[in-house]
């Protein structure tokens, strides 16, 4: 028998539902912000994620699906959404267009990763990317807006963590004072981050294996913020205090993704203290649009992990009842029973029996949240039907022309 690959997933019934629904859900919610659709192949070249993700990331060098080609340009399943929707749009004349330009991604994202609870090598994930001039307030917003959001989403309290990470310059000066501090400690590192400690220091903050704990007291990045990234920093985080997010600062927040500069954070279960939980990320990229041949473009974003947050609610949320289960109690009533499924369904949500017999036809509907079950049988002579509630076990004849 063939199975589905490792780290892939197969969503039947009440699963699939749920995706759609909240696909449905985040892009009305986009759409309000005034955010435009762009979709993107889900395969891009190779050098399109090294340039963007970051040569030295783990996407990069552990995680790409890389596809065969005959040609001598590689490719490889997207990563993650943002890097090709900055392509698309330089492509399609970003220079030019009237700012800001606000769009939303929805599809799915590729990680060669180990197959873990939460983490699949294919998973569906929706993105806002906004091309504007820096301005805190906006940042703030769009932080604020999606907090609010996947909190009435989930049903329960959640935490936004937060850090700046200043300009280029700024990483770069605390890239050296890390280099230096954890010189000192290399042989304390797991064999991962020794190998970033000479490609990208900033990425030892991101291990998960704990490496920044072993080392010491370690100088945040706040320290090397100009006084000008301070005062940005702080204007965000005043937002938010005025529009009761809950926040937390962290100063060793830095995501895995090279190309964020400035304002970056994280959005997880309040509850959660290991933060296992992230449903939500993002933060400005503010030179990536030229770092991948574009003009020079101010730009924030953010992503959400649908399978994660679905996830999240199917713990909390029944399926919706279902209104019909339409049960004939022999063929000769089966296309009396189709028609009236043709009626009824034009407003309600109806299903027709695969079997006449009416107690597995009961059992179905009850294991299927079904709300009534219709019993197509003698009363069509009379134009009439017997529908029974399952709810408060109670049943009536009903004329046929009532139904709608």
């Amino acid at each position: 028998m063939i199975q589905k690959a490792k780290g892939t997933r197969d969503f039947f019934g009440q699963e699939a539902v749920l995706r759609y629904n909240l696909i449905t859900f985040f892009v009305d919610f986009a759409q309000k912000l005034g955010f435009v659709p762009l979709d993107t192949p889900i395969f891009e070249s190779t050098e399109l994620f090294k340039r963007s993700v970051g040569s030295t990331s783990d996407i990069v060098q552990k995680e790409l699906f890389y596809l065969d080609s005959d040609s001598q340009k590689t490719y490889a399943l997207r990563p993650e959404l943002t890097a090709g929707v900055v392509r698309a749009l330089i492509e399609k004349g970003i220079k030019s267009m009237p700012k800001p330009i606000n769009v939303y991604t929805v599809g799915s994202v590729y990680r060669y990763e180990k197959p873990q609870k939460g983490r699949y090598r294919e998973f569906i994930q929706f993105d806002l990317n906004s091309f504007r001039d820096q301005e805190p307030l906006f940042d703030a917003f769009l932080i604020a807006s999606v907090y609010r959001l996947l909190t009435e989403a989930i049903g329960c309290g959640l935490k936004v963590y937060l850090n700046s990470l200043g300009s280029v310059q700024t990483k770069q000066k605390y890239s050296q004072s890390l280099l230096e501090k954890l010189s000192k400690n290399k042989d304390i590192l797991c064999k991962d981050c020794q190998a970033r400690l000479v490609r990208n220091p900033l990425r030892i903050l991101d291990c998960k294996a704990g490496c920044k704990d072993k080392v010491g007291a370690i100088k945040p990045i706040s320290d090397f913020l100009t006084k000008e990234e301070k005062h940005y920093f702080n204007e965000v985080t005043s937002f938010l205090d005025d529009t009761g997010v809950k926040y937390e600062l962290d100063p060793t927040l830095m995501r895995g993704l090279d190309y964020y500069t400035s304002i970056i954070f994280e959005i997880a279960l309040e509850s959660d203290k290991s933060r296992s939980s992230v449903v939500c990320g993002g933060g400005r990229f503010d030179n990536l649009v030229s770092s991948l041949g574009g003009p020079t473009v101010g730009a924030i974003g953010l992503g959400i992990g649908l399978d994660r947050l679905a996830e999240k609610i199917t713990t909390k949320n029944k399926p919706p009842q279902k209104d019909f289960f339409i049960s004939p109690i022999s063929k000769t009533y089966l296309k009396i029973s189709y028609k009236l499924a043709i009626k009824l369904s034009k407003s309600k949500s109806i299903s027709i029996a695969n079997s006449y017999n009416l107690q597995d036809s009961l059992n179905y509907a009850l294991k299927n949240n079904f709300k009534n079950i219709i019993i197509v049988g003698e009363e069509t002579k009379d134009n009439m039907v017997v529908i029974k509630n399952l709810i408060n076990n109670t049943q009536k004849k009903v004329k046929i022309d009532s139904l709608k």
